[in-house]
């Protein structure tokens, strides 16, 4: 419940050595296969300091 109104449930220790400015990114391709003939791209980052809040998108690319 406290997740969906945007309470931080948890926050991990941040390294000194990190830049007080950083976002972690991390981008996924899944490409198609025999009984799947879409690849799929995903993309999630952080957006605040304390890197508890991220955005993250997905797109499916049919073949062609």
């Amino acid at each position: 419940m406290f997740a969906k109104l945007g309470v931080e449930l948890w926050q991990t220790e941040i390294p000194k050595s990190l830049p007080k400015h950083t976002m972690l990114v991390g981008v996924d391709v899944y490409h198609k296969t025999i009984k799947y003939k879409n690849s799929i791209a995903a993309l999630v980052s952080t957006c605040n300091k304390e890197f508890t809040k991220f955005f993250s998108k997905t797109d499916i690319h049919p073949p062609g």
